[in-house]
């Protein structure tokens, strides 16, 4: 029934209430991009500016780069994303699209059987192949190691090329994970694990 938001102070605002968002968002810059049953809808709660893309097929997972200045979707034909000439671009993929992120502005897509990359103005790159993982993570800055979720943790220092298990505790099965600039945060079934300094 609509979008809320949390201030830096704690309250929580109703920023979005006519629209009939679906449950796949994101949010980077000043917009908000949320999967509608027509396309996507780009919201921004400083100025209260709104668009709607449509799109040829529904919105599924939704991202947007660093930046706020671009956006995908997955489809169940591929990707749709902003077009480098201001319209919608379409990326057909041999596989189902699991999940959906941007490395800075270089957009990623976990699929059934593959990571691919696509960066800006350029076709779409395989980068490896068999990294059975249902979640990325790119965190913020050009050196952080990219993070691949599920069951296990793997770490990447060569923009998804390699990718190396990152030592867990065998009973624990890692859900999802986050990362600041000083701690990785790992979700699991027996809790939530940050890492130390080390």
């Amino acid at each position: 029934r609509g979008a809320l938001r949390v201030r830096p102070d704690g309250a929580v605002v109703r920023e979005f209430g006519q629209h009939r968002l679906g449950q796949q968002f994101a949010a980077a810059g000043r917009w908000l991009a949320v999967a509608t049953a027509g396309g996507l809808a780009l919201l921004s709660p400083e100025d209260s500016e709104q668009h709607h893309v449509p799109l040829p097929a529904p919105a599924g997972k939704v991202a947007l780069s660093a930046s706020g200045e671009r956006w995908a979707t997955s489809t169940h034909t591929g990707i749709a994303r902003a077009g480098d000439a201001g319209g919608v671009e379409t990326v057909a993929l041999a596989s189902t699209v699991v999940d959906l992120t941007y490395c800075g502005e270089e957009l990623v897509a976990l699929t059934g059987d593959s990571l691919v990359a696509i960066p800006v103005g350029a076709a779409p790159e395989v980068r490896a192949r068999g990294l059975r993982a249902p979640r990325l993570l790119c965190p913020p800055g050009e050196k952080m190691p990219w993070l691949a979720v599920g069951p296990s943790l793997q770490i990447s220092f060569d923009r998804g090329r390699r990718w190396q298990p990152v030592p867990t505790p065998a009973t624990l099965a890692v859900a999802d994970v986050a990362a600041t600039a000083h701690h990785l945060w790992l979700a699991t079934s027996d809790g939530l694990y940050f890492s130390s300094d080390s």
